[in-house]
């Protein structure tokens, strides 16, 4: 599975990301399901991407910011973005974003 950030057109692959939401993986690999949201957590920075739409997930993703990432962190209960929350309170984000 691949994403691209709508903002820069950055792809990144399965390898640079975590799949926060949602939990379930697809029976059929390289396939995602139709599903309303995909929440995916870069590995290495503090970073939060959201997918999706009417017609389910097509690939494109845009970064969450902060109010975002504590609504979903809520919403689903994610760990992961829980912990991009503390990293970011520890460390400001590249562009200023806390």
């Amino acid at each position: 599975m691949i994403f691209i950030d709508r903002a820069t057109h950055r792809t990144y692959s399965e390898d640079k990301f975590v799949v926060a939401y949602p939990k379930a993986r697809s029976h059929r690999p390289g396939i995602a399901d139709r599903c309303e949201l995909h929440v995916f957590v870069l590995r290495n920075e503090p970073r939060v991407f959201v997918g999706g739409g009417e017609l389910g997930f097509d690939g494109l993703a845009r970064e969450a910011d902060l109010v975002e990432i504590e609504a979903l962190a809520e919403r689903f209960d994610l760990a992961e973005l829980r912990e991009v929350l503390a990293t970011r309170a520890i460390a400001p984000h590249a562009d200023g974003a806390r």
